[in-house]
C-alpha cells in the first residue's frame, strides 16, 4: 500500500481496499496512523481537524479491536484518541 501518492491519494486507495478486504488489520493500522499524523499538517486549520482526523483514526482503532479483542495495545490506543482533547483554536 505505501506507494509514492499523496497523503489523501494514499488515505483514498486505503479505504478503497477496505472496502474489500475489511479484515486487513495492518492496513486499519497504517490508516490510522496516517490520520493522526495528518493533524499535524492540519494543527492550524482546527474545524478540520477535529471532523476529519479524529474520528477517522477512532474508527480505525475500533476496527482493529474487533479484529485483534485481546490486544491491549489497539486498545488502549483507541482509548488515548477517544480521550485526547482537540488542538486549541490558534487566533491569527
Amino acid at each position: 500500500m505505501k506507494q509514492q501518492l499523496g497523503t489523501e491519494e494514499k488515505i483514498e486507495a486505503m479505504n478503497k481496499f477496505l472496502e474489500e478486504n475489511m479484515s486487513d488489520g495492518e492496513v486499519w493500522l497504517e490508516l490510522a496512523e496516517m490520520y493522526l499524523d495528518a493533524l499535524k499538517y492540519w494543527a492550524k486549520l482546527w474545524i478540520k481537524a477535529i471532523l476529519h482526523s479524529y474520528p477517522k483514526a477512532l474508527f480505525c482503532y475500533e476496527e482493529l479491536m474487533l479484529l485483534y479483542p485481546d490486544n491491549l495495545a489497539y486498545i488502549l490506543k483507541c482509548a488515548e484518541v477517544k480521550n485526547r482533547k482537540p488542538p486549541k483554536k490558534i487566533n491569527s
